[in-house]
């Protein structure tokens, strides 16, 4: 499953997560128990796994673990940036202002 959003500029950390946090929100609205979050940041994937991490920010953080703690299986996995063309392309649509969802059984989300 795939999603698409303007946020203000901020820092690609900030960015990473709040494609988690969105992807999150998306999925679980949709009501699914087990959910894969991939993304190429290392950074966001630690962020979103370890519930005692302090960030700067941490609001973004502490509502992605709100999320978490649902009633469902969350597993965070980072990938490299080359495996990571779902994103990339979510991204080229969402620069050229125009968006179309893909969606298949089994959800994962790439931040």
């Amino acid at each position: 499953m795939g999603f698409s959003k303007f946020i203000e500029v901020c820092s690609i950390l900030k960015a990473e997560l709040r494609g988690i946090y969105g992807g999150l929100s998306l999925v679980c609205e949709l009501g699914y128990r087990r959910l894969e979050v991939e993304s190429d940041s290392l950074d966001a994937i630690q962020l979103a796994n370890c519930l005692r991490m302090k960030l700067n920010d941490p609001t973004i953080v502490s509502y992605i673990h709100e999320l978490c703690r649902q009633q469902w299986e969350v597993r965070f996995f980072r990938i490299q940036c080359d495996d990571n063309s779902v994103a990339d392309r979510l991204a080229k649509l969402a620069h050229m202002h125009y968006f179309c969802p893909t969606s298949s059984k089994s959800p994962t989300i790439a931040a």
